[in-house]
């Protein structure tokens, strides 16, 4: 998926440097941009801890598993460097997804009040991919001239934060959650106020989780 955003971003920039007619503008506009880049969240909820449809976990060891996305990285970000970027901020890594209501409903600790409910293995598993990561990163900013390449760290807290959250609030998703996507049924009815619910859908964090 991501190489194919690459190819639109290529499409864009080859468009700003038709407006300005001049790329040397065109760059230094674009070297002062700050670009947002989020990665490896979907490679694990809804690839590698579904089974059921995909077959890495029955291939990979959850290190190998991270290994294999951390090398797709490199060539990656570097593209998105050569089309221009020099500020890249990698959005927080991979979060605790082991809290998610889509994850604890798989591990069948779903509803519960305390922290143990996170699914530790799979909270594990991220963790290997985001310390790949860092290392990445300072490979990038070692060899990239010009590059700033950052990571967003994750509340550490947030999911666990969540998951007190449900003593107050309902720890249920505010909207009916497909089984297979995890997301919102489309044209389903929402449950009451949102306020009242700690998760929009069984994976995304509602607006009062956030706030």
């Amino acid at each position: 998926m991501m190489d194919g955003q690459l190819q639109h971003h290529q499409i864009t920039v080859s468009r700003i440097n038709e407006i300005v007619r001049d790329k040397n503008v065109a760059a230094e506009c674009l070297s002062k941009c700050l670009y947002s880049v989020g990665m490896g969240t979907n490679d694990y909820i809804n690839n590698y801890f579904r089974p059921q449809f995909y077959p890495p976990s029955r291939l990979y060891t959850p290190e190998q598993h991270a290994i294999a996305l951390n090398q797709e990285l490199p060539q990656q970000l570097t593209t998105l460097y050569d089309y221009g970027a020099r500020k890249v901020t990698i959005l927080f890594g991979i979060p605790p997804i082991g809290c998610a209501l889509a994850i604890q409903g798989a591990a069948g600790t779903n509803g519960s009040s305390s922290s143990s409910s996170c699914v530790d293995r799979v909270n594990n598993a991220v963790q290997l991919f985001n310390t790949g990561l860092r290392s990445l990163v300072d490979g990038l900013n070692n060899n990239l001239t010009g590059a700033k390449f950052y990571i967003r760290e994750y509340i550490p807290d947030i999911f666990h934060f969540l998951l007190s959250g449900c003593r107050v609030r309902k720890c249920l998703a505010w909207c009916p959650a497909s089984p297979i996507t995890s997301t919102m049924i489309p044209s389903s009815n929402p449950r009451g106020s949102g306020v009242s619910y700690t998760w929009w859908d069984a994976i995304h964090p509602s607006e009062t989780s956030n706030s």
